[in-house]
C-alpha cells in the first residue's frame, strides 16, 4: 500500500513500532495519495483504491505521449469482495 506513506500512517495509528500493535494498525490503515483514497481491508489485506483509464496523447512541448485520464472508477469497482479473486466468484 503506497510504500512509505502507508507505513508512516500505520506507525502513527499504532503509536509506535511495537510489532503486534503495528500489525493490527496496518490491517485497517487508510491514506490519501496521488491516486486518491487507499484503504487496507482487514479481511484479506487488499488495498482498495480507485482505478483510472487513460489514453496517450501528444502535448505541445513534450517529446513523448502523456497520459490523459478519460475515466475513473471507485475502489469498490476495481477490487473484488473480500477473499474473492474475481467479481464473479
Amino acid at each position: 500500500m503506497a510504500g512509505l506513506a502507508g507505513a508512516r500512517a500505520g506507525i502513527e495509528k499504532a503509536g509506535g513500532t511495537d510489532t503486534a500493535t503495528l500489525h493490527d494498525a496496518l490491517e485497517s490503515v487508510a491514506i490519501d495519495d496521488i491516486k486518491g483514497h487507499v484503504a487496507m481491508r482487514k479481511c484479506d489485506h487488499q488495498a482498495v483504491q480507485g482505478g483510472f483509464m487513460v489514453k496517450a496523447v501528444k502535448k505541445d512541448g513534450v517529446a513523448h505521449p502523456v497520459p490523459e485520464i478519460i475515466a475513473s472508477y471507485p475502489g469498490e469497482k476495481t477490487t473484488p469482495a473480500c477473499n474473492k479473486e474475481t467479481f464473479e466468484d
